[in-house]
C-alpha cells in the first residue's frame, strides 16, 4: 500500500514539473520537449535568451536545460542572471563545443551538469530526473529552515548553502 501510494505521488508530481528547453534550433528543441513530455514531465520551449528570461519569469520552472550559444546570449548569462535572482533551478547547458574555461565558469556558477553534442539522451534524461529530484530537495529545504528561521538567520543560511554549492562544483571540478 504504502509503495502503491509513493509511486502514485512520484507520477503526481512529475505533471506539475516543468522543464525549460532552451535552443535556437527548433528542432532539437521539440524533438527534446517531446522525449521529456514523455516521461511525463511538462515541457516549455524558448528559442532566444530573452525567451528563457520571460518563461523562466513567468512559469513555474523546476529544470532548464538550455543550449550554450543563443542568439542573443548565452547559457552562461542564463545562468548567471537565474543565480542572481537568488534561483537555485538546476541548469543544464548543452553544447556542440564546450571548451575548460566555460566548462569551469558553468560549474563555478552552479550549472548542474554539461553535455556536449551529439547527446546520449539515456544520460541525459537521467541527469534532468536527477536535477529535478535535487532542485525539490533543495526548495523544499530552503523553504523549512526559511519557515523556522527569522530574518538575520536566513542570510546566513543563504551565504552557507551558497557556499556548499561551490564546493561541490569545485569537489565536481576536482574529479574531472
Amino acid at each position: 500500500m504504502i509503495l502503491r501510494e509513493f509511486v502514485y505521488k512520484i507520477n503526481h508530481m512529475r505533471e506539475l514539473i516543468n522543464v525549460l528547453i532552451v535552443d535556437d534550433n527548433n528542432e532539437f528543441a521539440q524533438t527534446i520537449s517531446e522525449l521529456i513530455e514523455l516521461e511525463g514531465y511538462s515541457c516549455k520551449v524558448a528559442g532566444t535568451y530573452s525567451g528563457a528570461l520571460s518563461a523562466f519569469q513567468n512559469f513555474d520552472i523546476d529544470c532548464i536545460i538550455s543550449d550554450l550559444n543563443l542568439p542573443d546570449g548565452t547559457g552562461i548569462q542564463l545562468l548567471h542572471n537565474i543565480r542572481k535572482e537568488g534561483s537555485h533551478i538546476p541548469l543544464i547547458l548543452i553544447s556542440g563545443n564546450i571548451t575548460t574555461s566555460t566548462y569551469h565558469e558553468a560549474l563555478q556558477l552552479g550549472a548542474f551538469d554539461l553535455f556536449e553534442k551529439p547527446i546520449n539522451i539515456p544520460k541525459l534524461f537521467n541527469v534532468i530526473k536527477n536535477a529535478i529530484m535535487a532542485g525539490i530537495q533543495y526548495r523544499n529545504l530552503r523553504n523549512k529552515i526559511f519557515e523556522l528561521a527569522d530574518t538575520e538567520s536566513q542570510k546566513k543560511i543563504t551565504s552557507y548553502l551558497n557556499t556548499i554549492k561551490r564546493l561541490r562544483a569545485s569537489n565536481f571540478e576536482n574529479k574531472s
